[in-house]
């Protein structure tokens, strides 16, 4: 589902696609950082603009973060680096966190996300 936030505070410009991808993230120290951990996840939201995803551990307000995102109907997958707005408990021992894009959304990938749950929607969850 597409959606703008029911939230008026809500300061995000760009609307969310409730969408779980496969994700490899890492913590970064800096920019320079090269990753030494890397975990595998999964998103909950994506937008333009940033990605809501649920981490191992929490991550503090500030660090950067490197996403490799798998995205079906792609081929290779999309790398981006962003900084952590906020995260929080998720259950299970897991966390959530809204993480803000710092480089470009790459072209076409919202017509991609768009793509992919239109084929799910059809078809059902699973592998393509």
């Amino acid at each position: 589902m597409i959606h703008p936030s029911p939230n008026p505070n809500e300061r995000r410009t760009t609307p969310r696609f409730d969408e779980a991808f496969d994700i490899t993230y890492s913590l970064l120290a800096d920019r320079d950082a090269t990753p030494v951990l890397f975990y595998d996840s999964e998103t909950i939201d994506i937008s333009r603009t940033g990605v809501r995803a649920l981490f191992e551990e929490p991550a503090p307000e500030g660090m950067l973060v490197q996403l490799c995102f798998r995205i079906p109907l792609l081929k290779s997958p999309i790398l981006m680096i962003g900084k952590v707005r906020w995260c929080g408990p998720a259950g299970e021992g897991k966390f959530q966190a809204g993480i803000q894009f710092t480089g470009m959304f790459p072209s076409g990938l919202e017509q991609m996300i768009e793509q992919v749950r239109r084929h799910r929607a059809a078809t059902g969850p699973g592998p393509f």
